[in-house]
C-alpha cells in the first residue's frame, strides 16, 4: 500500500479536472493508494477566500470536502519533532542556495509537509508547485 500526503495545490488541481468525481471516488476506494490528512494543509485550505468560486459552487467548501473525502480517518499529527526537522531542511535549503526567507510564500509549511512525510515514512508526497525557490 502506498501511504500519501497531497501539498495543498494537488486539491486545487483535482477540483478543476473535468473528472473530478470519478477521480476522487477512484482515490478513495483504491486499497493501495491511501491518502493522509495533515493540519498545516487543511489550514491552507481554509484559507481559501469564502467568496471564491468554481462555477457557482464556493471553491472552499468544495476543497475541504475533497480533503475530508480522500483523507477521512487517516490523519498525521504535528508535532516538535516535525517542526525541528523541517527547519534542518530550511536550513539545508538555504545552504544550497535557497534564497526564500522562512515566512514568504508559506515555504515554512511546504518544508513541514516534507518534514512530516519523512517523519511518518510516508511513500510519497505530491505536489504541483510551480513557483522558483
Amino acid at each position: 500500500m502506498l501511504r500519501v500526503i497531497f501539498d495543498t495545490n494537488i486539491y486545487g488541481r483535482l477540483i478543476e479536472e473535468p473528472k473530478s468525481s470519478e477521480i476522487i471516488s477512484k482515490i478513495r476506494v483504491d486499497d493501495e493508494f491511501k491518502v493522509y490528512g495533515f493540519h498545516p494543509i487543511r489550514q491552507e485550505l481554509r484559507d481559501t477566500p469564502k467568496n471564491s468560486k468554481l462555477g457557482k459552487i464556493g471553491k472552499r467548501n468544495l476543497l475541504l470536502g475533497v480533503y475530508d473525502t480522500l483523507t477521512a480517518g487517516r490523519y498525521l499529527h504535528d508535532s516538535i519533532q516535525i517542526n525541528r526537522l523541517a527547519l534542518k531542511f530550511y536550513n539545508s535549503y538555504r545552504q544550497f542556495g535557497g534564497i526564500r526567507n522562512w515566512n514568504d510564500t508559506n515555504i515554512d509549511v511546504d518544508f513541514t509537509i516534507v518534514a512530516c512525510a519523512s517523519f511518518y515514512k510516508m511513500d510519497i508526497v505530491v505536489s504541483d508547485d510551480r513557483r522558483p525557490c
